[in-house]
């Protein structure tokens, strides 16, 4: 769940004026120190209008998954949010 709700919020974040002109943004997704995630997301592949999907949808869409753990990735693959 802590790497949906990551998701989620970086939606929000990405849109910010001084985020959404960068090149790549590398979201780690960290969990008591462990690292559970990581996503290296192109902003201007994020097609922040399209209200027909998901806001974590829509960052994963316009992401490169770097790493998954087996937990999150088990639970990525019931959400559909990755293969």
């Amino acid at each position: 769940m802590s790497t949906l709700n990551t998701l989620n919020q970086a939606f929000d974040f990405l849109q910010q004026p001084d985020v959404i002109n960068t090149g790549t943004v590398t979201l780690a997704i960290r969990v008591d120190d462990v690292k559970v995630a990581q996503f290296n997301t192109k902003p201007s592949n994020i097609d922040f209008k399209n209200g027909e999907v998901g806001m974590a949808d829509l960052v994963v869409n316009g992401s490169d998954i770097e790493y998954l753990n087996e937990g999150v990735k088990a639970f990525g693959q019931i959400m559909e949010l990755w293969d």
